[in-house]
């Protein structure tokens, strides 16, 4: 009998070939997934670690600037009691002097009863100035104590920015990835092909030269011209500041009681020269001058009624501004800090990713109004403004 299916079996072969093409295309997809998956994850971890670390920084310099800010304005607020204290004494002075001339001439009916107020809003006014003065004192020493602990917290946030504590976070930021990446180790950057180990290298060291060579930590102001232009531009900016404040007489004012007797009224606020962040002084008088004729014209200035206040004086111990954390003025405008990430595997050569972070110091776009500085000033550690984003290599090779 004749066979009727002659090719029956020959399907075999071929169907063994599709089940081993389909096998080997399914192994090297699972490796070509697997090897995307591990290159991902270290590309996370890597653009993680340089990214944390830039904002570690952004955020103490941020802070830095914060403080530094509060510091400032404790200080100026201390000035502004100063002062007050000064008018508040010149104002007792005054009003003593006005009883005394009422006691002088020896009033009787309504003028007696004018002589008696006076004596009773003196009396007021006395004990109205001496609880200012305790309460002035309690203000002074807990500003100077509260600067103190500012500049404390200050030395601590710039200490974190030692580069142990940012290797250290690295390592930790990568560890929370995988247990077995490594972050810019020694190993790792010289496992890099062609010159991106030394640039990796180069970036490493330059960031913590950068870091010590930018930021000035613990600056002590006696002989500072710096913080006396921070402080001189804060007072001049607001016209109020600058009323109390300022050396340029500007709560001060003068009369002519036709032309035979001038009454001027001084008051002004200072701050040691070589030491602009310490003490505040200020005074306030009344004073008068009479005219003495052709050809002496007028004569000397008498003074009426005075006011004194010292800081020092007030409390015995106040200490203004201590220390505090700035950029250099003579390490450049605007000095950007650039942090790399270079995580590797176990062996350094399966996988490898490096990722950059900067931080700078840029003025925000919807900043507007007088409190904000202008897009041209320098960078400083008294304006909140340091930001962190992540960078690509392009634009450290074009740097």
């Amino acid at each position: 009998m004749r066979d009727l299916h002659p090719e029956s079996g020959q399907i075999l072969p071929v169907l063994f070939a599709v089940i081993a093409i389909g096998l080997t295309a399914l192994m090297l997809a699972d490796r070509i997934a697997t090897a995307m998956s591990d290159q991902s994850r270290v590309t996370d971890a890597a653009d993680s670690a340089a990214y944390s670390a830039a904002v570690w920084t952004a955020r103490r310099l941020n802070f830095v600037a914060y403080t530094n800010r509060a510091m400032l304005a404790n200080h100026l607020s201390v000035g502004h009691v100063v002062a007050y204290i000064s008018w508040a004494r010149y104002v007792e002075d005054s009003i003593r002097g006005l009883d005394h001339i009422a006691k002088l001439l020896k009033l009787t009916g309504i003028l007696a009863t004018v002589g008696a107020a006076i004596a009773l809003v003196k009396k007021s006014f006395s004990a109205g100035v001496q609880a200012s003065e305790i309460a002035a004192r309690g203000y002074i020493l807990a500003t100077n104590g509260y600067n103190t602990a500012l500049s404390l917290a200050q030395a601590d946030a710039v200490s974190l920015l030692e580069p142990s504590q940012i290797t250290r976070l690295q390592r930790r930021i990568v560890a929370g990835h995988d247990s077995a990446f490594s972050v810019n180790s020694l190993a790792g950057i010289n496992s890099v092909p062609g010159p991106w180990g030394a640039i990796t290298g180069g970036l490493i060291i330059n960031l913590y030269a950068d870091l010590l060579q930018h930021i000035d930590p613990e600056v002590r102001p006696r002989n500072d011209p710096y913080l006396q232009d921070i402080v001189n531009r804060t007072i001049s900016h607001e016209p109020r500041l600058e009323r109390w404040l300022s050396n340029s007489n500007r709560r001060g004012w003068q009369v002519n009681l036709v032309n035979v007797v001038k009454i001027r009224k001084q008051g002004n606020s200072q701050r040691p020269p070589e030491h602009p962040a310490d003490n505040w002084q200020s005074s306030d008088r009344l004073q008068w001058s009479l005219f003495d004729g052709f050809p002496f014209g007028w004569g000397g200035w008498s003074t009426l009624a005075q006011g004194k206040a010292n800081a020092q004086s007030l409390t015995g111990i106040y200490e203004g501004i201590t220390s505090y954390v700035r950029i250099d003025p003579d390490s450049g405008d605007y000095p950007q800090f650039i942090f790399p990430a270079l995580v590797t595997t176990d062996d350094e050569r399966t996988n490898a990713h490096l990722s950059l972070a900067v931080v700078e110091y840029k003025i925000p776009p919807r900043c507007g109004g007088s409190a904000c500085p202008s897009a041209d000033d320098v960078a400083t550690l008294f304006n909140p403004y340091w930001n962190a984003r992540l960078i690509s290599s392009s634009e450290v090779i074009t740097q």
